[in-house]
């Protein structure tokens, strides 16, 4: 948490620091202007952005309710200035609840191949398809079907349908798809249902998959399959701090949740929804658990959508954390993780709300740091937000709300609470120290001299403090 007293430390002269200490029992913390790129936008899903910012926006066509109309993906610069449409899927799509156009992803080689991926659904006859276009002068060309797989499911939820590259990986494109509303589905391995996929780009299958077996995903194993046992992983993103892939999961009553995906790992669906037990019990061995979850028994779900990790420094209490967009409650969740350098557990989550942000879909950071949200889904009045620091404006957070003694310490610090985690941070805001299942008391006999700040979490709550090492 360096962000949150990094200015403010520069300010302090060391010799009067337990003075300061007296005084200050807060710090400044920047609050954020939002405005709109773009508005009435008919039911747009993702969007992605290249090195000349210009967006790609899915519009998914529709809700099934009227005729499909407007299935396409736009190129809009961030002036909101509509510069192109690379294909219209309007006479070809099927746009039944959740089905429709999808994701979109650039290649990571886009500025020299202008290669665009799409995910749609297609109407008839019934597939998933991922198709690749050459964009040329903001108009898609050269359409190629990479991806094209019979969906008998008559289900008009649950495709999940969002596409990306792994940076350390990047022959390889990732595809996330919903059990299509059959809840066995998610731990059939002969069927792509309730899997995330991996696919070369080309759209052959590498043979290196966890369950790859002959090549043909019709025959014993779907060879495309990377992990499985997901009812509707709506998102996914890539850690830049470990190349970890990490994936959204919309619950069905109880709880949404984040899943760190590894090859070949079962997340749980039907036998369990979140950490609860759904058709069996979250004790099955080889389920992996989420590392993080959202909602419970007696509280409406977020249904989380889309998810980036944040590594700029224009706002810096977000660099290196996991932010996930959320459709039901329209807020941003703010995720630090732990356990370095796994990062498959959560150290502390926050939310982030506002009356502009409603029904997200998709969350984007911007080459300037900015961050571009994406509301859409089932509506006509779509937009796409940015969110930049105000500089004007300041929340406070307060030092003073975890109480340590003694202070001054020379060995130890103790305190009237246990902790989860617990990180110590030193006066240049650099994490010094950190700790899982902290009871009470923590060694500091391995500190230098000066003023430390401290971030302790306890069920989900951030706890902030200060003291100085003699």
């Amino acid at each position: 948490m360096p962000y949150l007293y990094q200015n403010f430390m520069k300010l302090l002269i060391y010799p009067c620091m337990v003075f300061c200490l007296l005084l200050q029992t807060h710090i400044g913390l920047s609050q954020y202007i939002y405005s709109d790129v773009k508005t009435n936008l008919a039911f747009p899903v993702a969007f992605t952005m290249d090195d000349d910012a210009k967006f790609y926006v899915s519009m998914k066509g529709g809700a099934g309710a009227v005729p499909s109309a407007m299935a396409t993906v736009e190129v809009i610069d961030t002036n909101g200035v509509t510069l192109g449409q690379i294909w219209d899927f309007t006479d070809s799509v099927e746009t039944f609840y959740e089905r429709g156009v999808l994701g979109v992803e650039l290649d990571p080689d886009f500025n020299s191949n202008h290669y665009l991926y799409t995910f749609y659904n297609h109407k008839s006859p019934a597939k998933i398809r991922i198709v690749r276009f050459e964009v040329q002068a903001d108009t898609g060309v050269n359409p190629t079907i990479i991806l094209d797989i019979d969906d008998p499911n008559p289900a008009g939820k649950h495709s999940g349908g969002n596409i990306h590259f792994r940076p350390g990986d990047p022959d390889y494109l990732y595809v996330s798809i919903g059990d299509r509303g059959v809840e066995a589905n998610a731990t059939d391995l002969s069927n792509p249902w309730g899997k995330i996929l991996r696919i070369h780009k080309s759209g052959s299958i590498p043979n290196n998959n966890p369950f790859y077996d002959d090549g043909d995903p019709l025959n014993g194993n779907d060879d495309r399959i990377w992990a499985y046992g997901l009812r509707n992983s709506f998102d996914f993103t890539f850690s830049f701090l470990n190349d970890s892939l990490y994936a959204t999961e919309n619950g069905q009553n109880t709880m949404d949740e984040v899943n760190q995906i590894s090859p070949a790992h079962d997340y749980g669906w039907p036998l369990c929804e979140g950490t609860v037990d759904y058709t069996g019990s979250c004790a099955t061995p080889g389920l992996t658990a989420p590392i993080s979850t959202f909602g419970s028994l007696v509280s409406s779900l977020p249904s989380v959508t889309g998810v980036i990790f944040y590594d700029h420094t224009l706002m810096p209490e977000f660099t290196n954390h996991m932010l996930v967009a959320t459709f039901t409650d329209g807020s941003i969740r703010d995720i630090e993780l732990g356990n370095a350098p796994v990062y498959d557990t959560t150290f502390s989550s926050q939310s982030i709300t506002d009356a502009q942000l409603t029904s997200l879909v998709d969350i984007l950071q911007g080459p300037n740091g900015c961050i571009y949200l994406l509301s859409g889904g089932f509506t006509t009045a779509g937009k796409i937000v940015k969110m930049c620091p105000d500089p004007t404006s300041v929340e406070y957070i307060k030092f003073d709300e975890l109480l340590v003694y003694p202070n001054p310490a020379k060995e130890s610090i103790h305190f009237d609470e246990s902790f989860q985690q617990f990180k110590i941070y030193n006066l240049e805001g650099r994490l010094v120290k950190s700790a899982a299942q902290v009871d009470r008391s923590v060694s500091i006999d391995d500190l230098p001299s000066g003023w430390y700040a401290l971030k302790g979490l306890k069920d989900q709550q951030v706890f902030y403090g200060s003291f100085v090492k003699q």
